[in-house]
This record gives structure tokens, sequence and C-alpha cells, in this order.
């Protein structure tokens, strides 16, 4: 059973892409959606502490 929600053909096909991808490129491209996820995080909690940001931000 497949964890995606996209089915099995894009499930197989990330498979083929992950396939031909190199551990090291896996390593960096996961390294660098941690890090985006982070920075993101980091922007959404100091928005939280400070509304006016959100104002800000919607102008």
């Amino acid at each position: 059973m497949s964890l995606s929600s996209d089915g099995p053909h894009a499930a197989s096909a990330r498979g083929s892409v992950l396939a031909s991808t190199s551990f090291t490129e896996l390593r960096l491209i996961v390294s660098l959606l941690v890090q985006g996820c982070r920075q993101t995080e980091g922007v959404m909690q100091a928005a939280l502490r400070r509304p006016t940001l959100i104002a800000t931000l919607a102008e």
C-alpha cells in the first residue's frame, strides 16, 4: 500500500527518480528541504510573535 495519495504511478515515477539520483545528491536534497522547513518555521514563529509583521507583509 502506498502512503502517498497520488496513486501507484506517481510512486513508481518517484522510485525511478530516486534510483537515478546518487546518494550524495539525495542527502543534499534532504538537507535543503530540512533547512527550508526550519527557515519557514522560524519565519512563522516570528510572525506569530509580531502581528504587525503580518500586517506589513500583507500590504
